[in-house]
């Protein structure tokens, strides 16, 4: 039901806002009493916890963070049944649910969001939020926004999943003060098809991958799109500073960058008055190292995460300002993903996106990489995992073969053609050092 999610997103807000005028020291002390509050509750409520509290002697009066192992998203799947705190969730259950139509919007078990990654990695992580969980998680979307009534919200990203970004942006729906209407567009839609409807809806608030920005600002500067945002967010990938300078110019309406992922919801949030973003730390408590950042999530109860490893480095800033409690970052920067830009069935120039090649999981497929020959024709250099058997083989290439001409279909791409061709090795960017799902001949 809308109202009661409504009424937690709103207190939950009030509660944030509140928290914005503590001090570090009393935002330090809110944290060790949620950290008590959630080892507390895991230690009752989950196998896994229980079993690892006992052995390592932890104490449950003052326990502290670096108490606990480092996880990852493999240690959670590796113990689903006995993570999770309560006992009706299991892995069998959860795959069956996220496998339905995107038709079936009823919510895990009756009670949970349920989330998942895109599995470019080679392995899809599962998350659950309870109701009360998943308004505390979307509700520093008020920070970034502001708690203005009656928006109209815009949002193109990946549609067609059950992933993070289009769950929170679906939970706004249930919010109708706040929002009058919401518009979702699919990342992978033609071009003119977002252009046209973003035209016919005019909101007052667009928020969309950082890479599709640019995009719709060159429209807009070319007079194809014409819509007066008040603000623009972005999400999933930062802007990066040319991207940001385009569309800063263009719509000259604050630019929000939002950080967000599958295992947290909102994390931080970047504003050009901040100088960087700042990180949420009422609800979090974050280590930093040199190749990753640790995460203790301290509001999921549903799958309490201790020590979560992330891939993203997060370096803190000196902060001059001191504008909110929390620690300051430079503003994260993407890794700038070369977009490709093909003809279309009907002869016009339109880009595809990189996240759905990112979202493509093929079984015994190990690695891939997208060579760019024209505006009519690419090649997929594949790695197959090791020691499969020719049928494998051919069953890997069948699979990733459907999904790229489904990926064209949607975006009238039927013209152009794709050769796959086995390789040895992939090598990485010369002068980045990093791997490139995309690259140009």
């Amino acid at each position: 039901m809308p109202l009661p999610f409504a009424i937690s997103a709103l207190k939950n807000s009030i509660l944030k806002k509140k928290n914005l005028k503590l001090s570090k020291s009393q935002i330090s002390e809110l944290q060790q009493k949620k950290f008590k509050e959630i080892v507390n509750y895991a230690y009752n409520n989950s196998g896994y916890y229980k079993k690892l509290i006992d052995e390592r002697k932890i104490s449950l009066d003052n326990p502290q963070p670096s108490d606990f192992p480092v996880i990852n998203k493999n240690t959670i799947l590796e113990n689903f049944n006995d993570f999770v705190t309560d006992q009706e969730i299991t892995l069998e259950k959860i795959q069956e649910y996220l496998s339905r139509p995107l038709q079936d919007k009823s919510l895990f078990l009756g009670k949970y969001t349920a989330v998942n990654t895109s599995g470019s990695s080679g392995t899809v992580g599962y998350y659950l939020y309870s109701q009360s969980e998943l308004a505390d998680g979307i509700s520093y979307s008020t920070i970034a926004n502001g708690l203005k009534l009656q928006q109209r919200y815009a949002f193109i990203g990946a549609t067609q999943g059950r992933f993070a970004g289009i769950s929170m942006i679906n939970s706004a729906k249930r919010l109708p003060i706040i929002y009058q209407d919401v518009l979702t567009l699919d990342i992978n839609s033609p071009l003119q098809d977002i252009i046209d409807q973003l035209n016919k809806f005019k909101p007052t608030v667009l928020s969309g991958y950082a890479s599709i920005l640019p995009i719709l600002a060159k429209a807009q500067q070319d007079g194809k799109l014409k819509i007066s945002p008040q603000i623009i967010d972005t999400s999933a990938e930062p802007l990066t500073e040319v991207g940001s300078q385009l569309v800063a110019s263009v719509f000259k309406v604050p630019i929000i960058n939002v950080y967000a992922c599958s295992e947290h919801l909102i994390i931080g949030i970047g504003k050009e008055e901040y100088e960087g973003m700042y990180l949420m730390e009422d609800n979090f408590i974050f280590e930093f190292k040199e190749k990753t950042t640790l995460i203790t999530n301290l509001y999921n109860k549903t799958m309490p995460m201790i020590r979560y490893e992330m891939n993203d480095v997060l370096k803190p800033k000196k902060d001059d300002q001191n504008l909110l409690p929390y620690t300051l970052l430079d503003n994260i920067l993407a890794r700038e993903e070369y977009i490709p830009y093909f003809k279309n069935s009907k002869g016009q120039q339109d880009y595809l996106h990189p996240i759905p090649l990112i979202g493509i999981f093929v079984e015994n497929l190990h690695r891939y990489q997208f060579v760019i020959e024209n505006d009519e024709k690419f090649t997929v250099r594949v790695i197959y995992s090791e020691n499969i058997n020719k049928a494998e083989k051919e069953k890997a290439l069948q699979d990733l073969t459907k999904q790229l001409n489904q990926i064209l279909e949607e975006k009238n791409f039927q013209n152009v053609k794709f050769e796959v061709e086995e390789v040895n090795n992939l090598p990485v960017d010369k002068k980045t050092g990093k791997f490139k799902i995309i690259v140009k001949t």
